[in-house]
């Protein structure tokens, strides 16, 4: 899977998800008798205390944060709470909670938002260096090495089978039997460790621009898929701008002959207000692929099509300035509280599966990351070659001096299986961060499970319309949490 900072048979499907929502147990007084939030009393704060090493007793406790707001139709009980795990990982649910289409379903759900562990108001980690960002590969290895033995014992301690049980704790805390489950993004990692170990608990599961759990043959730290998802997603965008259309008819050549021209003889130039050298190679190519999409602070599609051109007609100043802009390992946040980059680090690394061993010194790590690399085909990045690619993709750079765990929970337990879930599957079509054929892996972790397209929608495909112009997937999810059931079709339509 991506680091995040910076990342289906319709008749099968459903009649498998033939039944319809119950009331829930809980009813309007859904966490009644918590304080109301000081910073908006629409919605009740709590909080519960869970070992921070549940095997280790002596290792003390961590404060996990939640929140609860009440179904709005209270002439009858509310249907199924629904609890929600945000993305990231190192996002704070509660400092930012607008992507989440809460209006569409609160008429009838009490609704429930977890700050995971490490996060916000649940004990965010600040690692300084990588808090306030660093410029190079190098100084990335030797931030997130530091953020590891700060944390010493604890750095094992925020994957995503912890915080999945932590989740279980907060369903204790609050008494409900049951309840839908609702996550975007890396929050998805931990819906799935959750309904691993605790599928009663959960009625229903939407995972909104999500990454499978399940990577055996540890692709995703190579990023193998990502570049097909890019290149689609840059032509539809494209083609849905009669500006860029016009100019562009074939952005996928443009890209191909940019990708081509920086691995054959790089790009070197100076940028105004710039110190160094600024250099265009294949790897500063696959930054800008990977930092471009629909949303306002991503790249936009013509931009980066704008300086490929100029390149093309002898213009080197459009790239260069791009690549100035766009680093692949500058900080996000300067609040841990909002985003934690530390948080970022300890559960990616925890989660990830790598080409390595965990036990692996960095040496040997780095050895087997290079021996990986070297036996895939050489056309699977194409028109990369193989080693401007790995040049251009940081996970494995963000994990590879974490330090040896000393207790491993992993995401999924050993010999664990996916339940029978009724399960709906959200992708934006125009989503880079996620793209749909990463999400599309889902379907072989949850067999019969709702595979809904959203056009013109990006990462967090849910989303109210005030991010993508429209509500489809929002109200398609909130139908299917009512009644078990979604088209597949319903919003293949772009709407403009």
């Amino acid at each position: 899977m991506k680091l995040v900072c910076i990342l289906f048979a319709a008749a099968i499907a459903l009649g498998a998800c033939s039944s319809s929502s119950t009331p829930s147990t809980a009813s309007s007084s859904l966490g009644a008798a918590l304080p109301k939030c000081a910073d908006d009393q629409s919605w009740r704060c709590g909080t519960v205390n869970v070992p921070l090493d549940r095997a280790n007793p002596a290792a003390g406790t961590i404060t996990i944060a939640f929140f609860i707001q009440s179904h709005t139709d209270m002439r009858k009980p509310g249907l199924e709470p629904i609890f929600v795990s945000p993305g990231g990982p190192g996002a704070s649910i509660w400092a930012d909670h607008n992507y989440v289409p809460i209006q569409m379903w609160q008429a009838d759900h009490d609704t429930v938002l977890i700050e995971p562990r490490g996060v916000g108001r649940s004990g965010a980690i600040l690692c300084t260096e990588l808090q306030v960002g660093v410029s190079t590969i190098a100084d990335l290895r030797a931030a997130t090495a530091d953020c590891g033995r700060q944390l010493g014992p604890a750095a094992d301690r925020y994957g995503s089978g912890d915080v999945a049980l932590d989740i279980e704790d907060v369903r204790k805390s609050i008494g409900v039997a049951s309840f839908d489950f609702y996550a975007a993004s890396y929050g998805t990692i931990a819906e799935q460790a959750y309904v691993t170990r605790f599928s009663k608990r959960v009625h229903a599961a939407v995972l909104d621009s999500a990454f499978p759990a399940i990577d055996e043959a540890r692709s995703y730290a190579l990023s193998i898929g990502y570049l097909a998802g890019w290149v689609r997603a840059l032509r539809l965008i494209c083609q849905r701008s009669a500006e860029c259309a016009s100019s562009y008819p074939r952005p996928q050549d443009l890209i191909d002959w940019l990708v081509r021209r920086v691995a054959s003889r790089h790009i070197r130039g100076s940028v105004a207000g710039t110190a160094g050298q600024i250099v265009v190679d294949e790897a500063a190519v696959e930054v800008l692929l990977a930092s471009f999409g629909p949303s306002s602070y991503q790249l936009h599609a013509k931009t980066l099509l704008d300086a490929a051109a100029a390149l093309e007609s002898g213009d080197p100043g459009p790239i260069l300035q791009l690549v100035s802009q766009w680093s692949p390992v500058a900080g996000q946040s300067a609040d841990p509280a909002s985003f934690s980059n530390g948080d970022n680090a300890a559960a990616s690394c925890n989660d990830q599966d790598f080409p390595w061993d965990r036990t692996d010194s960095v040496a040997q790590r780095e050895k087997k990351l290079a021996a990986a690399y070297a036996a895939l085909p050489k056309n699977t990045f194409d028109p990369f070659t193989t080693t401007g690619w790995a040049a251009g993709n940081i996970s494995p750079d963000t994990c590879i001096t974490w330090p040896t765990p000393s207790r491993f929970e992993p995401m999924i337990l050993p010999g664990a299986t996916f339940p029978p879930l009724p399960t709906l599957i959200v992708s934006g079509d125009e989503d880079t961060t996620v793209p749909e054929e990463i999400s599309r892996a889902l379907l072989a972790e949850f067999p019969g499970a709702i595979f809904l397209i959203v056009a013109g929608a990006g990462h967090d495909a849910a989303a109210p319309a005030s991010f993508w112009g429209t509500s489809c997937g929002g109200h398609e999810v909130a139908t299917f949490f009512e009644t078990l059931r979604a088209d597949p079709a319903a919003c293949v339509t772009f709407a403009g």
